[in-house]
Formats: C-alpha cells, sequence, structure tokens
C-alpha cells in the first residue's frame, strides 16, 4: 500500500513497497506518468490526475437503474491502446472509449462471461480479449 497525493495504490501480492510503486513518478519510455485509470466493482472507470490526486473524469457503464434490473456489473480488465481506453467486463463485453472524453467509441459482446484478459498483438495494431468462456475476441 503506498499513498500518493491522496491515491493508494496497492500492489497485487498485498505488499507495502515495490520497485514499480516507487517508480510510479517517471517511466523512461514515455515520460512522467500523469494519470491512472482504474475500474470499479460497480462497473464505473475513472481516470485518477496522480499530480492532483483527483478523479478527471468518471464514465459510467452501468446506470442504477440498470444495476438493479441486470444485477451488478465488474471492470476486470483495462488496457490504455492508442487514446482508447479498452475495457473487458463481467458480462463478457468489450467496450472502446476516448480516453479525454470517455465517449463510447465502439462495444463487442461476443463472449459469454467475464473477460479476464486484454492484450495487444506484437504489432500493436490489434487487441485480443479472452475470458472464462475460453473464447478469444480478436
Amino acid at each position: 500500500l503506498k499513498n500518493y497525493k491522496g491515491l493508494e495504490i496497492i500492489n497485487s501480492d498485498n505488499s507495502s513497497e515495490s520497485e514499480e510503486s516507487e517508480n510510479i513518478e517517471e517511466n523512461p519510455e514515455i515520460g512522467p506518468i500523469r494519470h491512472v485509470y482504474a475500474g470499479y466493482a460497480n462497473g464505473s472507470i475513472k481516470r485518477w490526475d496522480l499530480n492532483k490526486g483527483s478523479s478527471t473524469l468518471h464514465i459510467e457503464k452501468q446506470t442504477l437503474k440498470e444495476t438493479k434490473k441486470k444485477g451488478p456489473l465488474y471492470i476486470w480488465k483495462l488496457k490504455f491502446f492508442k487514446g482508447c481506453i479498452i475495457t473487458g467486463d463481467s458480462k463478457g463485453e468489450v467496450t472502446v472509449y476516448d480516453s479525454k472524453f470517455g465517449t463510447e467509441i465502439q462495444s463487442f459482446g461476443q463472449l459469454k462471461a467475464d473477460i479476464l484478459a486484454l492484450e495487444t498483438c506484437m504489432s500493436n495494431s490489434c487487441v485480443y480479449a479472452t475470458g472464462v468462456d475460453s473464447r478469444i475476441l480478436n
């Protein structure tokens, strides 16, 4: 667990410190890291500004009315790809959002269950998604 300007960063192994969390401000390949995107158990996505320590973008994937009718929606995976945020959720849906404004660009619902992995191909020209149902979406 690490506190960075009001944001708590928890390592996946629940350790309190790691080299990754200590070096959060600078990445030699892309320069200073300014934002962190996070998916939440209520189906929302937030962009956190690391300098201000506050949320600068909030995307609601599912309304409260839809949650009551369809059940909860979990954002399991996030991937930043070519200026877009790509999400994989508990309903088997891959959704692409504009990273600046949070506008939904496109949605794919071909998978039948939770999406547990999003990955780009080696040439960075496409994205693959897979999950519990063992199908792969390209």
